[in-house]
């Protein structure tokens, strides 16, 4: 049963690739089940695309689609991997965007800031804590949890 687990799969995939053992990686591609088309499915067709197949208009597609599931806009990584399709199929322009929010994205995940977002949640009732846990959120593109920060604030 685990072989047709997206999770287990995406996971084979991914050290498959890692180990340059690209016949295994498109193997397992293969069993993925068609009745998941999500976050890891589309991750993992870019990878495969890109790493196995050497085809990056197919694999910049792959991950401009995982990126519109969650926790794609948080993973940089799929950014880096789009913004370089991106420059071998020669759009130059769409992959600095691409390496801009990679980027945003890997700002956000400084141990750093991790460290003082911690410490603030101490005080859940400090305007100082709501007021950052908020601009933390909406910098990370999560709307929705910005805004209860904001309302825990008024």
């Amino acid at each position: 049963m685990a072989r047709d687990d997206p999770f287990y799969l995406a996971t084979v995939i991914r050290v498959r690739i890692n180990s340059g053992d690209f016949e295994a990686a498109q193997a397992a591609f293969d069993h993925w089940p068609e009745s998941d088309r999500g976050f890891d499915y589309f991750k993992s067709s870019g990878l495969v695309s890109e790493e196995v197949r050497g085809d990056d208009q197919v694999a910049s597609l792959a991950f401009m689609a995982a990126l519109e599931i969650w926790p794609g806009h948080c993973d940089a990584s799929l950014q880096h991997r789009r913004s370089n399709c991106l420059m071998r199929l020669g759009r130059s322009d769409e992959a600095a965007e691409c390496r801009s929010a990679a980027s945003r994205i890997d700002s956000l995940m400084e141990l750093d800031l991790h460290t003082r977002l911690r410490q603030l949640l101490a005080d859940l009732t400090s305007r100082e804590t709501l007021a950052e846990m908020a601009e933390f959120y909406q910098r990370l593109g999560r709307h929705r949890e910005a805004n209860e920060w904001r309302k825990l604030a008024r």
